[in-house]
Parts: C-alpha cells; sequence; structure tokens
C-alpha cells in the first residue's frame, strides 16, 4: 500500500509544482527536527518485574510534523511530535520486549532503543492497522516511543508493552473505548436457575479477531468478526464435568470468542445459514473461569446492545429467516 502511495505523492507534486499546498495521507505534517531528549508527551513509565504485563498506556497518536521530514530515520512514516510521545525505563534480564498500538487509528510506531538504534513500522502488528516492534533480549535503559498516525491527524489510541508476541490478545489490556465498562461476572453450579441464565451486555470491537492466533472454528479454521480487548464476562463454572453452553445475541451480526480455564479458546460465528447467533458448547465442562468476549461480524458495528446466555442445554439453530 505505501509503495503505490509514494508512487502517487510524487505523480501529483509534480503535476501541482513547488506551489501545491495539497497532503497525501502518511506525508502530511511540516518538517521539524526530532527532539529525543524532550520531555515525553505522556510521561516515563517504569518495566520490571512489578509492572503488569500487558503494561497499557493511554496516548493520542500523531502530532504536527512529518516523520519523514523531522529527523526520523528512512521508512519512518506517519505524523508525529517531536518529543518522545513516551519514555520506558526497561529493567535488565528481561527475555523479550514487545511495543505495539492498539485503536481505530491507522498507527506508526518509531522507537530509539538506549544505544541510539532506531526502528519503525507501520502495520506489522496484524492488527489492521495497527503497529509492533518485537525485541529478543532488549537492553536495559531508557526506550524512546514515538507514536504517530499514517491518516495525518491525532486520535485516541494505546500502547501496549509487553513479553508475548503482539499477535497474541494480551489478555486484561484495557478496549481504549469501553475502560470504564468492567465484564460482568457470574458464578454457576450444576443445576442452576433460571437455566439460561442471561446478561445484558455491550459487544466489543476495535480488534480483529481472525488477527489474534485464536482459532478454533471448524469451517474456517480461523475466528471471524472484531471484539474488544477486554472480556465481555466472565463465568465461573462450580461444577466437575457436565455441558455448559454459552450462547449471544443481538442487533448485530454477533460472533463470540470463550477461553475456557484451561487457556484454550473456541469460537463462533453462525449458529447456521440464516441464524446469526453465536454458540460455543463445552460438553465436559472444566471447573474455574470462562473469559467470554461478544463481538461482531462487521468491523463497522460499533458497540451495540447484547445477550450473553448460558445453558447446561444447547440451544436449538433457527432455520426460520424471518
Amino acid at each position: 500500500m505505501k509503495f503505490n502511495m509514494i508512487a502517487a505523492c510524487a505523480a501529483l507534486a509534480a503535476g501541482w509544482g513547488a506551489s501545491a499546498h495539497g497532503q497525501i495521507s502518511g506525508f502530511g505534517g511540516r518538517a521539524g527536527t526530532v527532539a529525543p531528549e524532550a520531555p515525553p508527551v505522556f510521561g516515563l513509565h517504569v518495566i520490571d518485574e512489578r509492572a503488569p504485563d500487558p503494561y497499557v498506556i493511554a496516548v493520542r497518536s500523531g502530532g504536527a510534523y512529518a516523520a519523514r521530514r523531522s529527523g526520523f530515520p528512512r521508512g519512518c512514516y506517519g505524523v508525529v511530535t517531536e518529543a518522545p510521545t513516551v519514555e520506558l525505563q526497561v529493567d535488565a534480564g528481561r527475555p523479550a520486549l514487545t511495543i505495539f498500538t492498539a485503536g481505530d487509528a491507522d498507527t506508526t510506531l518509531a522507537v530509539m532503543n538506549p544505544g541510539g538504534a532506531w526502528r519503525c513500522d507501520d502495520d506489522g502488528a496484524r492488527r489492521g492497522s495497527n503497529a509492533a516492534l518485537s525485541y529478543a533480549d532488549p537492553e536495559a535503559g531508557t526506550w524512546k516511543v514515538w507514536v504517530g498516525d499514517f491518516s495525518d491527524r491525532e486520535s485516541d489510541a494505546v500502547l501496549v508493552v509487553s513479553e508475548a508476541a503482539p499477535y497474541a490478545r494480551p489478555l486484561g489490556a484495557p478496549n481504549a473505548r469501553a475502560q470504564a465498562a468492567p465484564a460482568q461476572v457470574l458464578t454457576l453450579a450444576p443445576g442452576f436457575t433460571p437455566d439460561p441464565a442471561s446478561l445484558e451486555v455491550q459487544t466489543g470491537y476495535g480488534f480483529q479477531l481472525g488477527s489474534m492466533d485464536v482459532y478454533g472454528e471448524p469451517q474456517t479454521g480461523r475466528c471471524s468478526g472484531w471484539t474488544g480487548e477486554t472480556p465481555t464476562a466472565e463465568i465461573t463454572w462450580t461444577g466437575e464435568g457436565g455441558a455448559l453452553v454459552f450462547m449471544a445475541d443481538g442487533e448485530a451480526d454477533v460472533v463470540m470468542d470463550v477461553i475456557a480455564p484451561s487457556g484454550e479458546p473456541v469460537c463462533s460465528d453462525d449458529m447456521g445459514p440464516v441464524d446469526e447467533r453465536a454458540q460455543v458448547v463445552f460438553s465436559d465442562a472444566e471447573p474455574g473461569a470462562y473469559q467470554v468476549f461478544v463481538g461482531t461480524y462487521s468491523r463497522f458495528d460499533r458497540a451495540t446492545n447484547a445477550r450473553l446466555n448460558v445453558s447446561q442445554t444447547p440451544f436449538p439453530v433457527s432455520e426460520d429467516p424471518w
């Protein structure tokens, strides 16, 4: 995508002449000088053994300056601030360091390690248009991070720091659009009543299930749809075996991802050719907490009203399109 845009930019610049004021996505912003020693816009964060993993920082992507015209290395894209977005004080002995962005914006990353070496990324997080950089045996010291915006704007975003690769969901990391909406919690024992137990919920959105290495849907081999970063609900099952069934329906075409206590993810889209509800069945349910993510099939469906139903009996598939 970027190479085509470079060609388009060159062609348009030739047509406009030296006085052109047009702006091409990814190449806007004015020229400046990168200022690594300036105070970070969103502060200094200590990444040590006491820090949670993932460590999540709410930031704003973008800025007034074009990375490619402000002293950043070749291959750095987007508009940025002159000062670092954040600084990370990383301790010694970490096996890996992954820095990635999450949000709706088309974000970019530029990172300077403690030794002064640069790396940049655009869409490397495999989550649509988010960015990611991973380091093995990262050196201790101060890491300077710029979160840019390829779409030449400023947007709310989150910066996530973890030892995990950016392709797996960092459980517990907040959805930037739903930080004030904690997961609903429910504890169920065998023979619970009423059956089904129902929770009124909101679908999450913004993160592509198919890009999270969460597999299990037999028809496609991958999860479809979009969900939030935090669980919609957490259901604790106190039984030793027995069936446990999760079904979600709502205003949109819903999808669901359920992570069992063992960590096994199972996802679901449609129950049938015309039944847009999502159902996951555990025929011999292990005891413990089940993390349930309810999302939508379409990335353009924002948070919508939905219902999560939990039963000990599978729900029948509807074959009536009306």
